[in-house]
């Protein structure tokens, strides 16, 4: 986790995190991920481990450092790794304002 004047960035990585099995919400300064099973677990064990057993999603709270930055600007999924950042603003929010400043450089 990094704290910088552009919000909070995040990095997480796992070998069963793949694209579209994750959800993320952010409420009260803390970080709700939740990671849902995967279909087949034989291939993140080596095919070692029985599937019989409870098929539970993991459940992460990842308390943040302010209360401050509670909007998610943006949540990338690239090689295995969970990019997260999050700021002070709404996304609308944050592109307007950014679209007002080039309006006013080009004039």
């Amino acid at each position: 986790m990094k704290l910088d004047e552009r919000g909070i960035h995040i990095l997480i990585s796992a070998n069963f995190l793949k694209k579209g099995n994750y959800s993320i919400t952010v409420n009260n300064g803390v970080l709700h991920l939740k990671i849902h099973q995967p279909d087949d677990i034989y291939g993140h064990y080596g095919k070692s481990m029985p599937t019989i057993g409870y098929n539970r999603d993991m459940d992460f709270h990842i308390s943040l450092p302010d209360k401050l930055h509670q909007h998610l600007n943006s949540v990338h999924f690239h090689k295995g790794t969970l990019k997260i950042h999050l700021t002070d603003k709404a996304r609308a929010e944050v592109n307007q304002s950014a679209f007002r400043f080039d309006q006013l450089a080009a004039s």
